[in-house]
């Protein structure tokens, strides 16, 4: 399925293969708590974290992709390299000047190796003329769903398993206990990294609703899992997941029933503002409400996030002005210490690289924005659509979690990007071109 552009002319079994060793790649990274699971339950221990397999299996990719295609000139490419040589030398400088024994080997391999890598897999992924069958992608995202979602009700229902808590604990996530209710990982080490993946199937299945003539059978299917992923979100009970829901099936609806123009080219503004102001008034919000969405907005949860952006100003901005310009490194996992965790991709940028890199990542997630958004108006399908309602609303979600889900996501957009996706001419009004 690794095939450049200029020889592509269907799928066959060549390509099938290599979509599906990409896509391997992909959920061995996405769906961390189902491989540390597994360890467990083979092994009773976690034999290898996440980090180090990740980074070998990034390697590889980026050994085949560069190896086997051309690169082209790409200014969004040329950024994330940028940014990707900004954010590791940076660290390297920090590992070597002050050193950090009070962290684990694979923290450090995380931040030294797989925390820039992903930015520079996007950077090849930009340079090269290499993507993966979409259709490949859209079935196993759809299998994938059914099992995380099979899995959340039985962790919901029975609880979770004696593997599973030790992926938790092992993990630091101490958030599975929500006011007395269960929230589900899933199939996540993390779960609000489920509500996210819920939310996105959410949008998915409504963009693939909006853009098929299907059966009155199909439909009332479709229609039927949309209804069901509700109440999934719902119980999921995170404040990111739902405010991703929301957002992005916004944009998908007006994506379909108005014609793309500049305005919405500065939705990741809008939507940051959203995401600010929902950040800022969420006491307030809460006491509005039913007491079973308050525990969703979380008065308490926000005193903490409030707490965390106290601590890391006041560390970063009393260690001086090269640490205000560039960061503390991996100082980002200090929480293990000092027990105050790091939930905010801003906060996690500032600290990672500073202002410096702060400004460079903004400049970055700018550019690669407006190249997802031009491409995929240009030729669009359900699950384009859907990974780019995502990005589109991920300003909001980013105060609320430090994941790096958002690159993932990204790297999947890009790597399906370069195929003319099959029915396309379903989509004749999300076009900017005349």
């Amino acid at each position: 399925m690794l095939v450049p552009i200029r020889k592509y002319a269907g799928e066959n079994t060549k390509e099938l293969i290599l979509s599906l060793w990409f896509l391997s790649m992909w959920y061995f990274i996405y769906f961390d708590g189902l491989q540390w699971t597994v360890q467990f339950a083979l092994f009773n221990r976690l034999v290898t974290p996440t980090n180090m397999p990740v980074a070998l299996l990034l390697l590889f990719s980026l050994i085949i992709i560069i190896t086997k295609g051309g690169l082209n000139n790409n200014h969004v490419g040329i950024t994330a390299l940028i940014l990707f040589l900004y954010l590791f030398i940076v660290n390297l400088l920090f590992v070597a000047l002050n050193g950090n024994p009070d962290l684990s080997s694979h923290l450090l391999i995380a931040n030294l190796v797989v925390v820039p890598a992903y930015y520079l897999l996007i950077s090849v992924l930009l340079l090269s003329r290499w993507r993966i069958s979409e259709s490949v992608a859209r079935k196993t995202i759809i299998f994938m769903g059914l099992i995380a979602i099979l899995v959340a009700c039985r962790q919901q229902l029975y609880g979770y398993s004696s593997e599973e808590l030790k992926v938790l604990t092992t993990a630091h996530a101490t958030n599975f206990n929500f006011y007395g209710s269960i929230r589900p990982a899933s199939i996540f080490l993390i779960p609000g990294e489920y509500s996210i993946f819920v939310a996105f199937l959410f949008v998915f299945t409504l963009s693939y609703l909006m853009s098929h003539r299907q059966t009155l059978v199909t439909k009332s299917l479709l229609l039927i899992v949309l209804c069901g992923l509700v109440p999934a979100e719902y119980f999921a009970f995170a404040r990111n997941g739902i405010l991703l829901m929301i957002l992005a099936t916004v944009f998908t609806l007006l994506l379909h029933y108005k014609k793309p123009s500049k305005f919405m080219v500065w939705t990741p503004y809008v939507t940051f503002c959203l995401g600010l102001m929902v950040y800022s008034f969420a006491p307030f919000l809460s006491s509005l409400m039913h007491s079973d969405l308050r525990k969703v907005i979380s008065d308490a949860s926000m005193i903490m996030r409030y707490k965390e952006l106290a601590t890391y100003f006041g560390m970063i901005y009393n260690a001086g002005i090269i640490h205000v310009l560039f960061g503390m490194g991996l100082k980002q996992f200090i929480y293990l210490n000092n027990g105050v965790y790091i939930d905010n991709t801003y906060l996690y940028v500032l600290l990672q690289g500073g202002v410096v890199g702060l400004l460079l990542w903004a400049t970055f997630m700018w550019r690669l924005w407006m190249f997802l958004y031009y491409h995929t108006a240009k030729a669009p399908s359900p699950l384009r659509v859907a990974l780019l309602s995502v990005v589109a609303t991920w300003p909001a979600v980013a105060f609320f979690i430090s994941s790096l889900q958002y690159l993932i996501f990204i790297f999947l957009a890009l790597a399906i990007l370069n195929q003319q996706p099959v029915g396309s001419q379903i989509y004749r009004k999300f076009s900017l071109v005349q």
